[in-house]
Protein backbone atom coordinates (compact mmCIF):
# COMPACT_ATOMS: atom_id res chain seq x y z
CA UNK A 1 0.00 0.00 0.00
CA UNK A 2 1.37 3.76 -0.72
CA UNK A 3 1.19 6.05 2.04
CA UNK A 4 0.00 9.14 1.96
CA UNK A 5 3.25 11.08 1.71
CA UNK A 6 7.00 10.37 2.31
CA UNK A 7 9.38 12.22 4.10
CA UNK A 8 12.63 12.66 2.54
CA UNK A 9 15.64 14.45 3.65
CA UNK A 10 17.42 15.45 0.36
CA UNK A 11 21.28 15.74 0.91
CA UNK A 12 23.17 17.58 -1.79
CA UNK A 13 26.04 20.37 -2.80
CA UNK A 14 24.89 22.70 -4.14
CA UNK A 15 21.58 24.68 -4.21
CA UNK A 16 19.39 23.94 -6.95
CA UNK A 17 19.58 27.79 -8.40
CA UNK A 18 23.29 27.76 -8.44
CA UNK A 19 23.53 26.04 -11.70
CA UNK A 20 26.84 28.17 -12.78
CA UNK A 21 28.87 26.14 -10.50
CA UNK A 22 28.67 23.19 -12.72
CA UNK A 23 26.08 20.14 -14.08
CA UNK A 24 25.49 18.54 -10.97
CA UNK A 25 22.67 21.43 -10.18
CA UNK A 26 20.83 20.53 -13.39
CA UNK A 27 20.92 17.08 -12.29
CA UNK A 28 19.45 17.81 -8.68
CA UNK A 29 16.51 20.29 -10.41
CA UNK A 30 15.35 17.54 -12.70
CA UNK A 31 15.17 15.06 -9.97
CA UNK A 32 13.73 17.49 -7.54
CA UNK A 33 11.33 18.77 -9.93
CA UNK A 34 10.18 14.64 -10.53
CA UNK A 35 9.63 14.48 -6.66
CA UNK A 36 6.36 17.46 -6.91
CA UNK A 37 4.05 14.79 -9.15
CA UNK A 38 4.56 12.09 -6.16
CA UNK A 39 3.58 11.71 -2.34
CA UNK A 40 7.07 12.49 -1.33
CA UNK A 41 7.76 15.81 0.62
CA UNK A 42 11.20 16.64 0.39
CA UNK A 43 13.33 19.02 2.50
CA UNK A 44 16.83 19.51 1.11
CA UNK A 45 20.21 19.98 3.22
CA UNK A 46 23.26 21.77 1.63
CA UNK A 47 26.87 20.42 2.30
CA UNK A 48 27.66 23.92 0.63
CA UNK A 49 25.06 26.83 1.90
CA UNK A 50 26.22 30.37 1.98
CA UNK A 51 23.42 31.58 4.46
CA UNK A 52 24.99 29.14 7.11
CA UNK A 53 27.88 29.65 9.02
CA UNK A 54 28.96 25.99 8.75
CA UNK A 55 29.04 25.88 5.30
CA UNK A 56 31.83 23.97 3.51
CA UNK A 57 33.68 25.63 0.75
CA UNK A 58 34.41 22.86 -1.56
CA UNK A 59 36.83 25.26 -4.01
CA UNK A 60 40.20 24.97 -2.31
CA UNK A 61 42.47 26.60 -5.53
CA UNK A 62 42.79 30.35 -3.88
CA UNK A 63 42.85 28.72 -0.40
CA UNK A 64 46.41 28.14 0.40
CA UNK A 65 45.85 26.94 4.03
CA UNK A 66 42.87 24.80 3.54
CA UNK A 67 44.97 23.41 0.35
CA UNK A 68 48.26 22.89 3.25
CA UNK A 69 45.89 21.40 5.30
CA UNK A 70 44.42 19.04 2.87
CA UNK A 71 47.55 17.55 2.25
CA UNK A 72 48.67 17.43 5.69
CA UNK A 73 45.90 14.99 6.02
CA UNK A 74 46.72 13.08 2.84
CA UNK A 75 50.54 12.07 4.15
CA UNK A 76 49.62 12.01 8.32
CA UNK A 77 46.38 9.97 7.90
CA UNK A 78 46.63 8.25 4.30
CA UNK A 79 43.20 9.98 3.57
CA UNK A 80 42.47 10.01 -0.60
CA UNK A 81 42.13 13.67 -1.54
CA UNK A 82 38.20 13.34 -1.58
CA UNK A 83 38.14 12.35 2.15
CA UNK A 84 40.88 15.36 3.06
CA UNK A 85 39.86 17.86 1.07
CA UNK A 86 36.34 17.76 3.33
CA UNK A 87 37.72 16.77 6.58
CA UNK A 88 39.87 19.45 6.47
CA UNK A 89 37.82 22.36 6.72
CA UNK A 90 37.10 23.25 10.40
CA UNK A 91 33.55 23.37 9.69
CA UNK A 92 32.69 19.53 8.56
CA UNK A 93 31.92 18.00 11.94
CA UNK A 94 29.97 21.33 12.89
CA UNK A 95 27.81 20.97 9.31
CA UNK A 96 27.62 17.01 9.82
CA UNK A 97 26.23 17.60 13.50
CA UNK A 98 23.74 20.28 12.12
CA UNK A 99 22.69 17.52 9.69
CA UNK A 100 21.95 15.29 12.41
CA UNK A 101 20.08 17.68 14.05
CA UNK A 102 18.12 18.44 11.18
CA UNK A 103 16.95 14.45 10.84
CA UNK A 104 13.77 13.95 12.50
CA UNK A 105 13.36 10.05 11.17
CA UNK A 106 12.96 11.02 7.40
CA UNK A 107 14.42 8.47 4.48
CA UNK A 108 17.75 10.20 3.30
CA UNK A 109 18.59 10.62 -0.05
CA UNK A 110 22.30 11.97 -1.26
CA UNK A 111 23.30 13.41 -4.32
CA UNK A 112 27.10 13.54 -4.94
CA UNK A 113 29.76 12.09 -3.17
CA UNK A 114 30.25 15.23 -0.22
CA UNK A 115 26.95 14.50 0.37
CA UNK A 116 27.31 10.89 1.08
CA UNK A 117 30.68 11.62 3.20
CA UNK A 118 28.32 13.89 5.31
CA UNK A 119 25.79 11.74 5.97
CA UNK A 120 27.86 9.16 6.98
CA UNK A 121 30.55 10.82 8.82
CA UNK A 122 27.02 11.82 10.92
CA UNK A 123 26.47 8.48 11.89
CA UNK A 124 23.24 8.49 9.39
CA UNK A 125 22.00 5.75 7.56
CA UNK A 126 21.48 6.64 3.25
CA UNK A 127 18.51 5.21 1.97
CA UNK A 128 19.36 6.15 -1.08
CA UNK A 129 22.32 7.11 -3.20
CA UNK A 130 22.87 9.16 -6.48
CA UNK A 131 26.38 8.62 -7.50
CA UNK A 132 27.16 11.45 -10.12
CA UNK A 133 30.62 9.63 -10.96
CA UNK A 134 33.11 7.09 -9.64
CA UNK A 135 36.02 9.13 -7.95
CA UNK A 136 38.51 7.04 -8.60
CA UNK A 137 38.66 6.70 -12.24
CA UNK A 138 38.70 10.10 -12.65
CA UNK A 139 41.36 10.08 -9.86
CA UNK A 140 43.69 7.45 -11.90
CA UNK A 141 43.45 9.82 -15.10
CA UNK A 142 43.81 13.39 -13.85
CA UNK A 143 45.98 13.05 -10.81
CA UNK A 144 48.64 14.90 -10.23
CA UNK A 145 52.16 13.76 -10.04
CA UNK A 146 52.17 14.46 -6.11
CA UNK A 147 49.18 12.45 -5.80
CA UNK A 148 50.61 9.71 -7.76
CA UNK A 149 53.49 9.71 -5.62
CA UNK A 150 50.76 9.27 -2.41
CA UNK A 151 48.99 6.78 -4.42
CA UNK A 152 46.03 8.18 -4.23
CA UNK A 153 44.01 6.74 -6.38
CA UNK A 154 44.31 3.44 -4.69
CA UNK A 155 43.20 5.06 -1.38
CA UNK A 156 40.48 6.46 -3.33
CA UNK A 157 39.51 3.06 -4.90
CA UNK A 158 39.58 1.83 -1.41
CA UNK A 159 37.67 4.60 0.73
CA UNK A 160 35.01 5.19 -2.41
CA UNK A 161 34.06 1.47 -2.32
CA UNK A 162 33.95 0.76 1.68
CA UNK A 163 31.44 4.59 1.84
CA UNK A 164 29.37 3.35 -1.12
CA UNK A 165 28.36 -0.11 0.49
CA UNK A 166 27.08 2.32 3.21
CA UNK A 167 24.25 2.97 0.92
CA UNK A 168 21.18 1.07 1.22
CA UNK A 169 20.26 1.25 -2.39
CA UNK A 170 22.88 3.12 -5.10
CA UNK A 171 21.75 4.80 -8.61
CA UNK A 172 24.36 5.83 -10.71
CA UNK A 173 23.86 8.63 -13.62
CA UNK A 174 26.39 6.57 -16.05
CA UNK A 175 25.57 3.18 -17.72
CA UNK A 176 29.28 2.59 -17.70
CA UNK A 177 29.63 3.65 -13.93
CA UNK A 178 27.22 1.09 -12.76
CA UNK A 179 28.80 -1.78 -14.94
CA UNK A 180 32.09 -0.81 -13.45
CA UNK A 181 30.52 -1.15 -9.97
CA UNK A 182 28.87 -4.03 -10.61
CA UNK A 183 32.45 -5.42 -11.62
CA UNK A 184 33.52 -4.28 -7.74
CA UNK A 185 30.16 -6.31 -6.47
CA UNK A 186 28.08 -3.52 -5.84
CA UNK A 187 24.77 -3.21 -7.18
CA UNK A 188 23.01 -0.22 -9.01
CA UNK A 189 20.63 1.07 -10.65
CA UNK A 190 20.91 3.22 -13.61
CA UNK A 191 18.91 6.57 -13.36
CA UNK A 192 18.01 7.92 -16.93
CA UNK A 193 17.65 11.67 -17.33
CA UNK A 194 17.60 11.89 -21.37
CA UNK A 195 14.37 14.24 -22.23
CA UNK A 196 12.22 13.13 -25.13
CA UNK A 197 12.00 14.26 -28.39
CA UNK A 198 12.21 18.27 -27.55
CA UNK A 199 10.92 21.04 -30.19
CA UNK A 200 14.08 22.42 -32.00
CA UNK A 201 14.76 25.98 -30.62
CA UNK A 202 15.25 27.70 -33.96
CA UNK A 203 13.82 27.51 -36.70
CA UNK A 204 16.24 28.33 -39.53
CA UNK A 205 20.17 27.46 -38.66
CA UNK A 206 22.20 30.47 -37.71
CA UNK A 207 25.27 28.66 -38.21
CA UNK A 208 27.14 28.35 -35.16
CA UNK A 209 27.91 25.55 -33.31
CA UNK A 210 28.82 25.87 -29.73
CA UNK A 211 30.24 23.99 -26.64
CA UNK A 212 30.13 25.20 -22.88
CA UNK A 213 32.08 24.30 -19.70
CA UNK A 214 34.50 25.27 -17.91
CA UNK A 215 37.61 25.66 -19.87
CA UNK A 216 40.41 24.41 -16.76
CA UNK A 217 38.31 21.14 -16.24
CA UNK A 218 40.87 18.73 -17.88
CA UNK A 219 38.48 17.20 -20.00
CA UNK A 220 36.81 20.54 -21.49
CA UNK A 221 39.93 21.80 -21.60
CA UNK A 222 40.81 18.85 -23.76
CA UNK A 223 37.58 18.89 -26.08
CA UNK A 224 38.02 23.18 -26.45
CA UNK A 225 41.53 22.51 -27.94
CA UNK A 226 40.51 19.56 -30.20
CA UNK A 227 37.74 21.96 -31.23
CA UNK A 228 39.78 25.08 -32.37
CA UNK A 229 43.06 22.86 -33.17
CA UNK A 230 41.37 20.11 -35.56
CA UNK A 231 37.56 20.24 -36.06
CA UNK A 232 37.08 23.83 -36.95
CA UNK A 233 40.11 23.92 -39.23
CA UNK A 234 38.65 20.47 -40.88
CA UNK A 235 35.90 21.72 -41.13
CA UNK A 236 36.55 25.06 -43.25
CA UNK A 237 38.26 22.66 -45.30
CA UNK A 238 35.04 20.77 -46.01
CA UNK A 239 32.87 24.06 -46.09
CA UNK A 240 34.96 27.09 -47.42
CA UNK A 241 32.44 29.15 -48.76
CA UNK A 242 30.07 29.02 -45.12
CA UNK A 243 31.64 27.25 -42.21
CA UNK A 244 29.60 28.01 -39.13
CA UNK A 245 31.55 29.68 -36.26
CA UNK A 246 32.36 28.04 -33.18
CA UNK A 247 30.96 29.74 -30.36
CA UNK A 248 32.77 28.96 -26.67
CA UNK A 249 31.36 29.66 -23.24
CA UNK A 250 32.23 28.97 -19.40
CA UNK A 251 34.30 30.74 -16.89
CA UNK A 252 38.03 30.86 -18.59
CA UNK A 253 36.59 30.18 -22.54
CA UNK A 254 37.57 34.03 -22.59
CA UNK A 255 41.06 33.18 -23.05
CA UNK A 256 40.79 31.35 -25.59
CA UNK A 257 40.07 33.64 -28.72
CA UNK A 258 41.29 32.19 -32.42
CA UNK A 259 40.20 33.54 -36.08
CA UNK A 260 36.56 32.23 -36.46
CA UNK A 261 36.06 31.77 -32.24
CA UNK A 262 33.51 33.28 -30.37
CA UNK A 263 34.15 33.55 -26.61
CA UNK A 264 31.49 34.47 -24.14
CA UNK A 265 33.71 33.63 -21.13
CA UNK A 266 31.51 33.11 -17.56
CA UNK A 267 27.67 34.10 -18.51
CA UNK A 268 24.68 34.55 -16.70
CA UNK A 269 22.31 32.05 -17.94
CA UNK A 270 22.32 29.20 -20.40
CA UNK A 271 19.92 30.81 -22.35
CA UNK A 272 22.60 33.53 -23.42
CA UNK A 273 24.57 30.58 -25.22
CA UNK A 274 21.82 28.41 -26.61
CA UNK A 275 19.79 31.39 -28.32
CA UNK A 276 23.05 31.74 -30.39
CA UNK A 277 23.64 28.59 -31.67
CA UNK A 278 22.15 25.54 -33.67
CA UNK A 279 24.35 22.67 -32.61
CA UNK A 280 26.34 21.32 -30.00
CA UNK A 281 28.78 19.61 -30.53
CA UNK A 282 31.15 17.34 -27.77
CA UNK A 283 34.58 16.06 -29.10
CA UNK A 284 35.44 14.15 -25.95
CA UNK A 285 35.85 10.55 -27.17
CA UNK A 286 35.81 7.76 -24.15
CA UNK A 287 33.55 8.74 -21.07
CA UNK A 288 35.70 8.26 -18.24
CA UNK A 289 33.27 8.52 -15.88
CA UNK A 290 29.59 9.95 -15.27
CA UNK A 291 27.76 11.86 -18.26
CA UNK A 292 28.23 14.79 -20.05
CA UNK A 293 25.46 16.83 -18.77
CA UNK A 294 25.87 19.93 -21.19
CA UNK A 295 24.28 17.24 -23.52
CA UNK A 296 20.92 16.62 -21.73
CA UNK A 297 21.38 20.32 -21.35
CA UNK A 298 21.44 20.94 -25.10
CA UNK A 299 18.64 18.19 -26.03
CA UNK A 300 16.25 20.31 -23.16
CA UNK A 301 17.13 23.10 -24.48
CA UNK A 302 15.93 22.10 -28.17
CA UNK A 303 19.56 22.27 -29.82
CA UNK A 304 20.76 19.19 -31.32
CA UNK A 305 23.32 17.36 -30.31
CA UNK A 306 27.11 15.45 -32.15
CA UNK A 307 29.04 13.35 -29.78
CA UNK A 308 30.82 10.39 -30.08
CA UNK A 309 28.83 7.00 -29.28
CA UNK A 310 30.28 6.26 -25.47
CA UNK A 311 29.31 9.56 -24.41
CA UNK A 312 25.54 8.91 -25.79
CA UNK A 313 25.25 4.98 -24.25
CA UNK A 314 26.86 6.48 -20.69
CA UNK A 315 23.54 8.56 -20.47
CA UNK A 316 21.30 5.83 -21.33
CA UNK A 317 20.44 6.91 -24.95
CA UNK A 318 21.08 4.13 -27.98
CA UNK A 319 23.79 5.98 -30.49
CA UNK A 320 22.30 5.78 -34.47
CA UNK A 321 24.38 5.19 -37.35
CA UNK A 322 25.59 8.60 -37.78
CA UNK A 323 27.17 8.60 -34.35
CA UNK A 324 29.04 5.51 -34.53
CA UNK A 325 32.30 6.87 -36.46
CA UNK A 326 33.32 10.01 -34.28
CA UNK A 327 36.14 8.94 -32.38
CA UNK A 328 38.26 11.14 -34.81
CA UNK A 329 38.45 15.23 -35.59
CA UNK A 330 38.02 14.42 -39.50
CA UNK A 331 34.52 11.97 -38.60
CA UNK A 332 33.35 15.11 -36.37
CA UNK A 333 34.19 17.91 -38.74
CA UNK A 334 31.91 15.43 -41.71
CA UNK A 335 29.22 14.73 -39.43
CA UNK A 336 28.82 18.92 -39.09
CA UNK A 337 29.22 19.27 -42.60
CA UNK A 338 26.38 16.72 -42.84
CA UNK A 339 24.14 18.30 -40.16
CA UNK A 340 23.72 21.49 -41.98
CA UNK A 341 22.88 20.15 -45.49
CA UNK A 342 20.27 17.82 -43.83
CA UNK A 343 19.48 18.05 -40.58
CA UNK A 344 19.51 21.76 -40.16
CA UNK A 345 15.83 22.28 -40.65
CA UNK A 346 14.51 19.66 -38.71
CA UNK A 347 11.33 20.39 -36.32
CA UNK A 348 12.62 18.43 -33.49
CA UNK A 349 15.43 17.16 -31.33
CA UNK A 350 15.04 13.47 -31.59
CA UNK A 351 16.08 11.77 -28.62
CA UNK A 352 14.76 8.56 -27.53
CA UNK A 353 16.08 6.98 -24.03
CA UNK A 354 16.65 3.21 -24.03
CA UNK A 355 15.00 2.05 -20.83
CA UNK A 356 15.72 -1.31 -22.01
CA UNK A 357 18.77 -2.36 -19.16
CA UNK A 358 15.75 -1.56 -16.12
CA UNK A 359 16.67 2.19 -16.18
CA UNK A 360 14.81 4.44 -13.80
CA UNK A 361 13.17 7.73 -15.07
CA UNK A 362 13.08 10.31 -12.50
CA UNK A 363 9.41 9.90 -11.79
CA UNK A 364 10.24 5.82 -11.06
CA UNK A 365 13.27 6.94 -8.95
CA UNK A 366 10.77 8.87 -6.10
CA UNK A 367 8.28 6.07 -6.95
CA UNK A 368 10.86 3.47 -5.25
CA UNK A 369 12.12 6.02 -2.50
CA UNK A 370 8.45 5.99 -1.45
CA UNK A 371 7.83 2.54 -2.05
CA UNK A 372 11.22 1.66 0.73
CA UNK A 373 9.78 3.90 3.17
CA UNK A 374 6.74 1.93 3.12
CA UNK A 375 8.30 -1.24 2.99
CA UNK A 376 6.68 -2.74 -0.06
CA UNK A 377 10.23 -3.26 -2.00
Amino acid sequence: MTPQFANVLYVTVYAMDRAALGGAAWVDTRIRRAAAATSARVEEFLVNDPESSTSIDLELRANVVAKARTLARMIALREPYIIAKFRQSPNWRKRARQMGNAWTGQTIVTSQWPALLLATDAGLRVDHHIAHNVDYRLSEIYDPFLFRVLSNSDRTRRAEIRTLRRAAALTTLSVKDGDLLSKLQIKSTHLNLAPVNTERRHAKPLRRIGFIGKAAWPPNASALARLQNEVMPRLRELMPDNSPALLIAGKGTENLKQPGTICLGAIESVEEFYNQIDLVVVPRGEASSGISVKILEAWEQGVNVIAPPALLTAIGVSPDDAASDLEDSNSLALQIRDFYGRDADNERVNVVPDLTRGSLTPSKFWHRVIATEDGTE
